[in-house]
């Protein structure tokens, strides 16, 4: 007789080998339709290739892996700057966009556009020597002072046009037209120093000179008020800087003889013309020898 014990036994037993037999029938279908899920695959490519054959392409489909380093969309093998910044635009061969051609990548140039030939800093914008803001090739005023107000062109302002920068001006608000000297004041009265001549390429004073500038001196102690631009000028023999330089020289000689003479050093400035404002025809000798001349430019101070 069988008693309860072998029962439970078999019983065991037998949902053991009926979950070992469910489970070979499950692994059974899983391969079968992994298989045909490959052979299907290959079906297909073995189709495409017959009608690639068929069409008269002879090569059939390849996959193949593309290198591309630095993800730029260039391929390693081809690509000439590989290691491009992430999102940087590349050319074809792969190197970053320089549209203004000044070495410096688009991606990081804060002046796009320079010209060609400016040379520029590490930002791509051009050297700006004075550092007023203009780079240096558009920058018509080269050696700006600092914390002056200046134009697009690098130059400082002339708020009252009248040739003399704000800075320099110490009568602003002239009235256009009317002459000023280099202080950008009116011009109450130009003085032709007559007798004040010089030597082609002196700046010598004679005499008669010493005599004109000793009355001269006197009119000015008795007008403490007036302030007295000397003007130098000079003929056309020589070149126009040599002339500049001469004529400032000349200029200089006459404030110096005046000082000697007592006339206060703050109430007189000099300047030089050069040849660029002839009283006479320079094709004389006589023309030339007016034209080497001293002129007091008379600034009345309220």
């Amino acid at each position: 007789m069988i008693n309860n014990s072998t029962l439970n036994a078999v019983n065991r037993f037998g949902l053991k080998f009926l979950s070992l037999l469910l489970a070979v029938l499950l692994y059974g279908c899983a391969t079968s339709a992994t298989n045909s899920s490959a052979n299907k695959g290959q079906g297909e490519a073995d189709t495409q290739n017959q009608n690639a054959l068929l069409s008269g392409d002879s090569s059939p489909t390849v996959t193949t892996a593309i290198n591309d380093s630095d993800q730029d969309g260039i391929e390693d093998v081809v690509d000439q700057c590989k290691n491009t910044s992430p999102g940087a635009p590349v050319n074809s061969k792969g190197c970053a966009l320089d549209t203004d051609s000044d070495t410096v990548a688009d991606y990081m140039d804060e002046c796009r556009g320079t010209p060609a030939g400016v040379k520029v800093d590490q930002r791509g914008c051009g050297f700006d020597d004075d550092g007023d803001g203009v780079p240096n090739h558009r920058d018509a005023c080269a050696a700006t002072p600092l914390n002056v107000n200046i134009g697009g062109d690098g130059c400082e302002w002339d708020s009252d046009n009248d040739g003399v920068v704000d800075s320099k001006d110490l009568c602003a608000g002239t009235p256009p037209g009317p002459p000023v000297e280099s202080m950008g004041c009116l011009v109450v009265e130009v003085i032709t120093l007559e007798g004040v001549y010089f030597k082609t390429g002196s700046d010598q004073l004679n005499e008669s000179a010493k005599k004109m500038l000793r009355s001269i001196a006197q009119t000015l102690k008795k007008n403490p008020r007036m302030r007295i631009e000397i003007a130098g000028h000079t003929d056309n023999t020589g070149s126009a800087h040599v002339n500049e330089n001469l004529s400032v020289s000349r200029a200089k000689t006459a404030k110096r003889q005046l000082i000697d003479l007592g006339v206060s050093a703050s109430t007189l400035t000099v300047k030089g013309y050069g040849d660029s404002v002839p009283v006479a025809s320079n094709e004389t000798n006589a023309g030339r020898a007016a034209n080497r001349r001293v002129e007091l430019r008379i600034v009345e101070i309220d």
